[in-house]
């Protein structure tokens, strides 16, 4: 049980890392690329580029929480694609707010987001469990 727990803790760890990596690297290679035309909403491509790596980042974690569970790999990503769900529910449920110097994403992108990591999850654990 304890294996358990620390796998999709690990996970989400792992998601949560390579995001706080990526977000400000990407941000500062890319900056014309992030504010949109009018400069209110992020821009559709910066946008579509965050959800991109977000759906192979969700798929690493995924992978290594199942990995690290070393059994039913997919009830173990299935775990934590329902952490990521709850987290993306309370994130839309918010209004999508990063913080005061970051602009609001659009209506969609909230809906879209914790889709996408679950998508992203669950490929993970899939690939995982295909190698067992």
């Amino acid at each position: 049980m304890l294996r358990s727990i620390l796998a999709v803790i690990v996970g989400f760890v792992v998601i949560t890392i390579l995001n706080i990596i990526a977000v400000p690297l990407f941000g500062a290679v890319l900056p014309q690329s992030v504010a949109g035309p009018d400069g209110s909403l992020p821009a559709t491509g910066w946008i579509i580029f965050n959800l991109a790596y977000g759906l192979i980042f969700a798929a690493v974690g995924g992978y290594i929480a199942a990995r690290l569970a070393q059994r039913t790999e997919l009830t173990h990503a299935a775990a934590l694609a329902a952490v990521i769900l709850l987290l993306g529910a309370f994130y839309a449920f918010s209004g999508g707010s990063a913080g005061p110097d970051l602009l609001p994403p659009p209506t969609w992108y909230l809906v879209v987001l914790p889709a996408v990591g679950v998508a992203g999850v669950m490929l993970g654990g899939w690939l995982r469990a295909r190698q067992t």
